[in-house]
């Protein structure tokens, strides 16, 4: 419904949506802690949408504590390491965003090897 609501850029009822999402995700974390991590990703990106920046920090830094806690998402860890040290430098935050790049780099080459192709956008 929020993805609607955004795309219609009738973001008052988009955010209310995504809201009342978190507030039943936050319930389902201790379940279902990918599912929920996905969904906050998901989240995350209609939020970058509507360039409510801050908030999509939010639920990306609260992604990564979830996926740390899961070694089986360590490839998920490192991509939301990079789009968070992306999303950084976009806002113009340099010195924050290096250590998300930096991070994401070594997730990405401890996952797929040296020569991944997600890993050249990122030294790039």
């Amino acid at each position: 419904m929020a993805k609607a609501f955004c795309s219609q850029e009738n973001f008052g009822d988009c955010r209310r949506c995504l809201e009342i999402a978190c507030s039943i995700l936050d319930k389902k974390e201790i379940m279902s802690p990918s599912w929920v991590a996905e969904a906050y990703v998901e989240i995350s990106m209609i939020f970058e949408t509507m360039n409510d920046f801050e908030i999509a920090f939010t639920l990306m830094k609260r992604t990564l504590a979830i996926l740390q806690d899961l070694p089986q998402s360590r490839h998920h860890e490192g991509s939301i390491s990079a789009r968070l040290g992306w999303l950084l430098l976009f806002t113009k935050r340099v010195p924050q965003s290096v250590p998300y790049l930096e991070s994401a780099v070594e997730k990405l080459k401890d996952c797929f090897g040296p020569k991944h192709y997600g890993r050249f956008g990122i030294c790039l």
